[in-house]
């Protein structure tokens, strides 16, 4: 096997233009990330906490997600949907603006 020098790996030319923004130069061309139904998203969080949690623990939180869906769901939901509107990626602020790292507590409106 032989080795490879950091001269060879820099000299290698690539078949596309490498240039400076190439990994997002076409992301306003792709189709947008589809906002899941509300209703589906809850189900699928009740599911992912369920082994998580005490038998009563999780009926609180049945509880808590049927509150939700009745109450600020349906509002959130809309308020998503109206803002992602005008956004090629209605999720890629909050990946990158550390707001899904943790310990950072800062939070973002979606009234921008």
């Amino acid at each position: 096997m032989s080795t490879i020098h950091a001269g060879e790996v820099a000299a290698t030319k690539l078949p596309y233009d490498a240039g400076p923004g190439i990994t997002f130069a076409q992301q306003d061309s792709l189709p947008k990330l589809p906002i899941a139904d509300l209703q589906d998203t809850c189900r699928n969080y009740l599911s992912a906490v369920k082994p998580l949690q005490t038998p009563r623990e999780h009926a609180d939180t049945v509880a808590a997600v049927k509150r939700f869906l009745k109450t600020d769901g349906p509002e959130l939901q809309e308020r998503l949907k109206k803002y992602a509107s005008s956004k090629s990626s209605y999720i890629e602020q909050f990946c990158t603006s550390g707001n899904l790292v943790p310990g950072h507590h800062r939070k973002k409106k979606l009234t921008e």
